[in-house]
């Protein structure tokens, strides 16, 4: 091609214009740290150290092509940081921030005027030093105080697992001796029905527990004894005393002696100093060297029936399981001195064989609960042992339960002690009476309730009665129920009494009478008034016992008191 010019022609040969086919190298003209120039002209492959706390560096670089020179091309690569190559177009530079510890290799290539890359890139190793806390020993230190304070936790964990373990292991052993000494003063004391041998036995059972050297066990003097008609309390039974001191307090009236103060609060009372009352008796008590005393009265419905002083030659605490089991052990010597006083009183009539009855009931029933508990407690002290604490925790539900329903029978034994006597209340109020100190007491929601005016003869009364006597027993001892209500509705010409409970129910015989829970009696009393007894029950929905009596037949009116309660015929 040809041009024109001032000068003459200008010629122009395409055909002998070439790309440019050289590489240019590249090199790394400035090295900066917060914008400030460390060093310049960095040799390739040159080492930097740098602290964690240099968070902003900055590379420049150059391409040594001077054909072109604005139409180099760059892309460069930080090693640790770049997944891949960052393509600068002509920037020069390359800047990072917030570099963590460690190693890095920057890498810058670039290419020519023609796009030629010079493929061997210029590299610089950079190494930061971290922070103290990301090297290796201090995470190695942190690793072991983790390890070390988890295995700290773990055995400490262990520890408290074990110490729970034992206090509760120390625990059941606790209630299981409470309950084994419970049903060994219940034996001895329930084996005779004089009261004499039932103290002296209660006393010796008493301080071989209590750990006491000195017993006094009292009861009430007869009223004939009494000076100027106030209560004494008589000596019964002693131990570890001299006769001169037994002697002098053999009879002592009921103000002058430490159980008074026990009686107003109906628990034992704990004396750690000579504070008898009685100057002559404090004198003795310091010549017989007693320096503590405990005074446990033995109580029945709020009517004391005697006591009994522990008493030691060396003081010591009595904790408050000790008192605990002191008063249980109270209420069982009183119900056993009080069922000796009724058979004192009524030996010669017939109510001496219904003591005994419930004297031999109080023993069984409640021995062979109290042995179940404490069956229950070895079991569950057994398997704490092995570390099987959730069977164990069962095992102990049914220790309470069981407890439960010893307290439930000792209730019912006390009631039947001082059964309600027929008096202008009827059998409305007797069998209300029985509600209030059986099932209300036993934590079962009672209700009575009556229609009508009461007309019916005193002979239907009393088999009524002991009917509804039965079917409450049966309610509180086998049905499991929470509520049971009483309807008597009162007619002229019949009677209706029904006992419904919301418990577990039963299966009745098919012949209505059934075989157990005093069923049949109860359908021979009905007859022997001329009425009817239905029973209907279904499992899991409750029992409900309902009774017709006619107000007046042959066979009420001609009957003598033969069928009236114990307490009626007395």
């Amino acid at each position: 091609m040809f041009f024109g010019g001032a000068k003459g022609l200008n010629a122009f040969y395409p055909r002998q214009v070439k790309d440019n086919p050289i590489p240019p190298p590249v090199v790394i003209t400035d090295f900066k740290k917060f914008n400030q120039t460390l060093q310049t002209d960095l040799a390739p492959n040159q080492a930097i150290q740098l602290s964690y706390q240099d968070d902003f560096i900055a590379f420049d670089f150059s391409a040594l092509d001077f054909n072109a020179p604005a139409k180099n091309q760059y892309a460069y690569q930080l090693e640790g940081v770049d997944q891949d190559w960052v393509n600068a177009g002509t920037r020069r530079y390359a800047s990072y921030t917030n570099l963590a510890g460690g190693d890095y290799v920057f890498r810058v290539k670039a290419s020519n005027n023609d796009g030629v890359w010079n493929e061997q890139a210029t590299t610089l190793q950079i190494h930061i030093t971290p922070p103290f806390w990301q090297t290796w020993w201090f995470i190695g230190l942190i690793a072991l105080v983790v390890g070390g304070g988890s295995a700290g936790g773990y055995w400490l964990r262990i520890r408290d697992i074990q110490a729970r373990n034992r206090q509760l292991e120390k625990r059941v052993a606790q209630r299981t001796h409470e309950l084994a000494v419970l049903n060994a003063i219940s034996a001895v004391v329930n084996r005779s029905l004089d009261l004499t041998a039932i103290l002296n036995a209660a006393l010796e059972q008493t301080m071989s527990v209590m750990k006491m050297d000195i017993g006094l066990a009292y009861g009430l003097a007869e009223p004939e004894t009494e000076p100027a008609g106030e209560p004494c309390l008589r000596l019964l039974a002693h131990r570890g005393v001299s006769e001169e001191y037994a002697d002098l307090v053999k009879l002592r009236p009921l103000r002058s002696t430490l159980v008074a103060q026990a009686i107003e609060t109906g628990k034992p009372a704990l004396y750690l100093e000579n504070a008898y009352p009685d100057p002559a008796v404090k004198a003795a008590n310091d010549r017989e060297g007693i320096r503590m005393a405990v005074s446990l009265p033995l109580l029945v419905k709020g009517e004391l029936v005697g006591t009994v002083t522990l008493a030691a030659r060396v003081a010591r605490p009595i904790t408050p399981e000790e008192l605990s089991l002191l008063d249980a052990v109270g209420q069982q010597v009183a119900m056993a001195v009080m069922n000796a006083r009724l058979y004192e009183q009524a030996e010669q009539t017939a109510i001496t064989a219904e003591r005994s009855r419930l004297a031999r009931e109080l023993h069984d029933s409640v021995t062979q609960l109290l042995y179940s508990v404490t069956l229950y407690a070895e079991a569950a002290s057994e398997l704490l042992s092995t570390g099987d604490t959730e069977t164990a925790a069962g095992h102990l539900r049914d220790l309470r339960d069981t407890a439960q329903e010893a307290l439930r029978e000792m209730r019912l034994l006390i009631f039947e002690l001082h059964r309600p006597a027929f008096g202008t209340g009827g059998l409305a109020a007797a069998l209300q009476a029985r509600l209030d100190a059986v099932e209300t007491r036993g934590g079962i929601h009672a209700e009575l309730l009556v229609e009508g005016t009461e007309q019916i003869a005193r002979p239907a009364q009393a088999e009524l009665y002991n009917i509804a006597h039965e079917a409450l027993n049966n309610v509180l001892k086998h049905a499991h129920a929470s509520h049971v209500k009483i309807n008597l509705r009162f007619g002229e010409k019949e009677t209706v009494m029904e006992i419904c409970d919301d418990g577990v129910g039963f299966e009745p015989a098919v012949d209505g009478m059934g075989g157990g829970f005093g069923i049949p009696g109860m359908f021979e009393r009905a007859q022997k008034i001329g009425g009817k007894l239905q029973i209907d029950s279904t499992p899991g929905q409750g029992t409900c016992v309902r009774v017709i009596a006619p107000v007046n037949t042959p066979e009420i009116l001609n009957r003598n008191g033969s069928n009236l309660p114990e307490r009626e015929k007395e």
